[in-house]
């Protein structure tokens, strides 16, 4: 008996945009290291200052997912965005995990625990910013909005770099 063996379309598809970024990398498309780095730093860097501000901690998996579903709203330009459809299936796929809804559990379970420890903290409001508990959809578009716009004033501020 013939033993077959079903392809993920979707991670080979991933694979294979991985791999045109490096051919890139290496014929010289990406020359400068210096802008690579600047381009990391003006997104990671206000990402999980902004994430760290709020009470996420990096030992939650939903630290992890949040980064990922701000990366995406930004690469995509658009706040016009279904998180179920056009962000959690993309990070389920990056991950390796079956479905989205861990996607969505976990990072609803970190914004809960920032939440709970912020309410324990006295003088602590950085979660006043909402009036009640935050939806995982309006956190994730409360950070990237917060970082685009840093993002934006640090590209008026710093020269061009080739």
């Amino acid at each position: 008996m013939k033993k077959t063996h079903e392809i993920n379309t979707d991670a080979l598809v991933d694979l294979i945009n991985q791999l045109a970024g490096i051919s890139r990398w290496l014929a010289g498309e990406y020359t400068s290291i210096d802008g690579a780095y600047r381009r990391y730093q003006s997104f990671y860097v206000p990402v999980s200052d902004a994430l760290r501000d709020f009470g996420i901690r990096m030992e939650y998996n939903g630290y992890a997912y949040i980064l990922e579903a701000v990366k995406l709203i930004i690469e995509r330009d658009n706040y016009d965005v279904r998180l179920k459809t056009d962000v959690y299936p993309p990070i389920a796929r990056k991950y390796h995990l079956a479905q989205s809804e861990c996607i969505e559990h976990n990072i609803r379970n970190a914004i809960n625990a920032a939440y709970r420890d912020n309410l324990k903290r006295p003088g602590s409001n950085i979660m006043g910013k909402f009036h009640r508990k935050p939806t995982s959809k309006q956190f994730i578009m409360y950070i990237a909005d917060q970082v685009r716009r840093s993002m934006y004033a640090e590209a008026e501020t710093l020269p061009e770099v080739c």
